[in-house]
């Protein structure tokens, strides 16, 4: 492919100390100093008038308001009115170690505490630097495309969820010391060269959760694929490459293999390969690194171009989908419902972290039949759209012990938050979910 290739980076580190980090969900999980600088990587791609940006950042998701931002800055403060959001791509590598606070949604600003205007600011124009960055500095060049599968025996990723993997009917069932084939282990690889055959930039798909650095760290961190961005970059730097190592199917991937019963409970048992977190994200970010670089080697073997076009006519396109997911139809007995928070997530998983005390697992395993049950019974009494979707909820929600309502503004049951049969002190959410309430 014939095309055009811009390269960006841009450093996007903001430290708030005191405030907690986005990922783990633990309000003691906060940042006090700073161990990684933090980037946003920008790829753009042009064939004549149309451009597609690849970004990725090292924050735990994007939110649509930080989106919003680097859009307001890229045609504002960086006078690029031409660009458009379908046109700019935006994903994160998943790090927990990063600030947080930059979501419009209470739930994800539990922790922080706090929805932080400056942190959106900043972030959005950091980022948006980096895409003007990329787009300033097209370059002719030619992409290539390859994949490769990791050994059984390298200890990149293991499964978090065994007995949920088990359940799967088209799966072969595994022991929990086979955590480590329950994954995809395949790596796909974008390579760009330029005109004269030199590596300057290369996007990586491989799902692994970046949770080396675990629930107890104080440091701004960008974990285990940010280490493989530096590794990629600095093997390659005489071409100044620009190397994105971003998620694949992560879900339920941990880098955390190795159980060590002198850990606390708090922050899970579960390490990577070293006892010192920041050394497993070193060593597990060297495999993805030492697995992109045999990929890359192998394109250079091959000369795997991705595909030949005409070049007067363009290969680039784009689309931007939006999906209402609360009502998704199945089949013609099944649908999706609006978003429900349950008990299992908020418990967290043994490997990468537990979330909230074992006592609120067990009163709200007593309280939840009782709100279910109630909730069924006033529904008698209410219209039959209201009672349709009352029953709809709990018929799509099956097993789940439902904790937080999103669209509903319910916890637990009720939109009263602030008089929550609960008290404050019993739990640090509960307290700050009341806090939220009263302060609207």
């Amino acid at each position: 492919m014939n095309i055009e290739i811009g390269r960006g980076k841009s450093d996007i580190t903001i430290l708030k100390i005191g405030n907690s980090m986005l990922g783990y969900g633990q309000i003691f999980n906060t940042a006090e100093t700073i161990k990684t600088r933090l980037y946003s990587r920008a790829i753009a791609f042009k064939d004549g008038n149309i451009i597609f940006v690849f970004v990725c950042v090292d924050l735990c998701f994007v939110t649509p308001i930080l989106k919003r931002k680097i859009m307001e800055c890229l045609n504002h403060k960086f006078n690029k009115p031409n660009l458009i959001a379908p046109q700019i791509f935006v994903t994160a590598q998943h790090t927990h170690s990063a600030p947080s606070g930059f979501s419009e949604y209470g739930m994800y600003n539990l922790p922080t505490p706090g929805f932080h205007f400056d942190v959106v600011d900043y972030l959005g124009e950091k980022i948006a630097e980096s895409i003007s960055i990329a787009c300033d500095n097209f370059v002719k060049g030619q992409l290539f495309i390859e994949k490769s599968v990791f050994a059984n025996e390298i200890p990149v990723g293991f499964n978090r969820a065994i007995e949920s993997y088990n359940k799967n009917p088209e799966v072969s069932k595994v022991t929990d010391s086979e955590r480590n084939l329950a994954i995809d282990r395949e790596m796909t690889l974008l390579l760009c060269k330029d005109e004269n055959s030199e590596n300057i930039a290369s996007i990586n798909w491989f799902g692994v959760h970046t949770t080396s650095m675990s629930n107890d760290n104080h440091a701004l961190h960008f974990d285990n694929k940010g280490y493989a961005c530096e590794y990629i970059e600095d093997y390659f730097s005489k071409q100044n490459h620009i190397g994105i190592f971003a998620q694949g199917s992560c879900g339920d991937v941990s880098p955390k293999f190795k159980y060590n019963p002198k850990r606390s409970s708090i922050r899970g048992y579960y390490e990577g390969m070293f006892p010192d977190d920041d050394e497993s994200a070193a060593y597990n970010g060297k495999l993805q690194f030492e697995k992109a670089l045999e990929i890359v080697h192998s394109i250079e073997d091959k000369k795997n171009q991705i595909v030949n076009v005409n070049t007067n006519e363009n290969s680039i396109d784009f689309i931007e989908s939006w999906i209402d997911f609360s009502k998704v139809k199945i089949d013609e007995d099944r649908c999706t419902s609006k978003a429900c928070v349950g008990l299992a997530f908020l418990m967290g998983v043994k490997m990468d972290g537990p979330g909230a005390p074992m006592i609120v697992k067990i009163l709200c395993e007593i309280l939840f039949p009782i709100i279910k049950y109630n909730e069924l019974f006033v529904s008698l009494f209410k219209s039959k759209e209201l009672r349709a979707e009352i029953v709809t909820k709990y018929k799509v929600q099956g097993k789940k012990i439902i904790m937080i309502e999103p669209a509903e503004r319910r916890l637990l049951g009720t939109r009263n938050v602030s008089k929550l049969i609960l008290p404050g002190w019993f739990d640090e959410f509960v307290s700050t979910f009341k806090h939220y309430h009263k302060t609207g």
